[in-house]
């Protein structure tokens, strides 16, 4: 097999991982294509390949996706994606989870998974067990988080109306005809909402019982997953899979706008020129489905509440008009454009033309709090290296305060402290229990002492009370942790 890097889909991705896990049956690959704007975040899918080269190239593709994705959206993330490569036949085990989880954790915070095909919330509950670096966990009513399928059917819905009225020139939905391929968390949802607003469904799904109930419950049509991509219609949704757009697809096409939320409908990036050529109005698909990676990073940065999620996601149609508007003043197709805004946007793009200013979801106060904590965590691990030095300090106290920091500013800064043959057990103490070790207890008070000590014999009245007082509260703090 060819080396990774000779991939087509390759792109400079920053690193690409490949697991196995004998005991319990996991294979798995991990890209990470950008940690420009900050971790790379994407979900874990669960899927039977023929090839595993075909699956390598998927979480490839997938990867870049993501960085695009993020970027557009305006989220403080770069783009990854995870692959867990399943046997013919075979189910999930806790324990194929379990080793997936260790090996997002094994990335230091350079990989936040979360729900994707083939996966479900239970499963994103039971990796969490093993890492923080999750995303998409079950949450209370009105916070953000949890399940990201009706966030990304809510962005496709509207992006979906955008498409109608750039490419049919109305603003409703009403009678407009719409073949959905793919019915499941998202395509279900995306039915739900256009069913409501009049539209005429025709359904696709490879679950034919759940795409007959759907059509029995919204009045629509059914069709087969293959088939409906010929279906005359106003609107082609797909929903499902990716590279469902090949030159062959295309040429078939009897609908004048394609917008639906599946990852890298274009088989190839000469299926963008070939649609464009068409003059058919397309929602290029990491735009259009951010909703549910703006909702479970939202949740991880611990930002926002349900009112935010969704105001960010109604951004989704405005930079969508943007595209079609840029699109249409240099004939360039839709997807190249797209691409260029997120390339430039992630530091790997020339300077875009014709004005285009980024999302209207500003980049600078995420990235700000990020370059905040990255100073405060020099400045904790500066003043523990002083403390080695300087009685008064107590050194690993410092230190975990700098790997907090770095766990919310620099993934590689934070791996290499938790993983120092030094000071790493003592963060792992603190993080699981909130414990400091007797041995570093006893080693602060020592300090503390000496440094009263000097104070006494050397520092004027009332300048010899500093050190007793932050000795004493300090001390107190420390002593009254649990010990690990």
């Amino acid at each position: 097999m060819s080396a990774v890097w000779d991939f087509a889909d390759f792109d400079d991705h920053e690193h690409v991982h490949m697991f196995r896990d004998r005991a319990s049956g996991l294979t798995a690959v991990i890209a990470v294509h950008s940690t420009h704007l900050g971790p790379g975040a994407g979900g874990v899918r669960y899927w039977h390949y023929p090839q595993r080269k075909a699956a390598i190239t998927d979480a490839l593709r997938l990867s870049r996706g993501m960085s695009y994705k993020n970027a557009m959206a305006g989220l403080p993330m770069g783009g990854a994606k995870g692959v867990i490569l399943a046997d013919e036949g075979a189910e999930k085990t806790p324990e194929m989870l379990a080793a997936f989880g260790r090996a997002v954790d094994s990335l230091g915070g350079a990989y936040v998974t979360a729900e994707d095909v083939g996966m479900s919330v239970a499963d994103i509950v039971a990796i969490s067990h093993q890492t923080k670096h999750v995303s998409g966990l079950p949450v209370a009513s009105g916070e953000v988080g949890g399940d990201p399928g009706p966030q990304t059917a809510l962005g496709v819905y509207l992006g979906i109306l955008a498409a109608i009225k750039n490419g049919l020139g109305t603003d409703s939905a009403k009678g407009v005809r719409v073949a959905i391929q793919g019915v499941g968390s998202v395509g279900g949802g995306v039915a739900r909402r256009l069913a409501a607003d009049g539209a005429i469904l025709t359904l696709a799904d490879v679950n034919l019982a759940r795409a007959k109930a759907l059509a029995d419950e919204l009045g629509a049509d059914l069709a087969d997953s293959a088939a409906i991509m010929e279906i005359e219609a106003d609107v082609l949704s797909p929903n499902a899979l990716g590279a469902i757009l090949t030159e062959e697809s295309i040429a078939k096409l009897n609908v004048p706008i394609v917008s639906g939320g599946a990852n890298n409908q274009l088989a190839t990036a000469a299926d963008g020129q070939r649609i464009h050529d068409r003059g058919i109005t397309y929602a290029p698909d990491y735009v259009i489905n951010a909703g549910g990676i703006i909702n479970v990073a939202l949740e991880y940065l611990g930002q926002g509440n349900a009112e935010e999620v969704e105001s960010r996601i109604r951004q989704i149609p405005g930079r969508l008009a943007d595209i079609w508007a840029e699109s249409k003043a240099s004939g360039t197709p839709a997807s190249v454009v797209a691409d260029r805004m997120a390339q430039k946007l992630i530091g790997r793009g020339r300077r875009y033309c014709r004005g285009w200013r980024a999302p209207p979801i500003p980049l600078s106060p995420p990235v700000m709090k990020r370059h905040f904590y990255l100073v405060c965590g020099w400045l904790s691990l500066a003043l523990g290296a002083i403390g080695a030095f300087l009685p008064l300090l107590p050194t690993v106290p410092f230190v975990i305060l700098a790997a907090f920091c770095f766990a919310r500013s620099s993934p590689r800064l934070e791996a290499w402290l938790v993983n120092h043959p030094h000071f790493g057990h003592h963060i792992l103490a603190w993080r699981e229990k909130g414990a400091i070790s007797r041995k570093g207890k006893v080693a602060a008070t020592v300090a503390f002492a000496f440094s009263i000590l000097l104070a006494l014999l050397f520092s004027p009245w009332p300048w010899m009370m500093v050190p007793i007082v932050v000795a004493g509260v300090t001390g107190s703090w420390i002593w009254t942790r649990p010990e690990g």
